[in-house]
């Protein structure tokens, strides 16, 4: 959470829409994708899992209009958004995937991060 924050602070720093859009959608398709986990491992181990909420009612919603905005607008270029679903949005479900109920060293990694930072602020 702490990563993300930081990430937008800094995105939104920048003076252009087009540079913010760039710099703010390898975040919102990583966060969409997370939040697609979720729901996942929600209905895959048939329990509550504890981002479920803020990932139906937040992220989801945010995150797609986002994604559709600087689409429309022209912000960014379709082979920009279409690169980042293959290099973000493909491994870490296909990680996803076949982590079945195992968490799998990549998103161990991500957590531990986010874990450490929080600690230190």
């Amino acid at each position: 959470m702490l990563i993300g924050l930081l990430w937008t602070v800094v995105a939104l720093r920048v003076r252009s829409r087009r540079a913010a859009a760039f710099a703010l959608l390898p975040l919102a398709l990583f966060l969409r994708t997370n939040a697609f986990q979720h729901v996942y491992w929600a209905a895959h181990l048939a329990a509550y899992d504890p981002g479920l909420v803020t990932a139906l009612t937040l992220l989801v919603p945010v995150t797609g209009v986002l994604i559709w905005s600087a689409l429309r607008e022209r912000l960014v270029p379709t082979w920009y958004v279409a690169a980042l679903v293959l290099i973000i949005n493909v491994p870490t479900v296909v990680e996803t995937l076949r982590g079945d109920r195992i968490v799998r060293f990549q998103i161990e990694a991500v957590n531990s991060i986010g874990a450490t930072l929080a600690r230190v602020f």
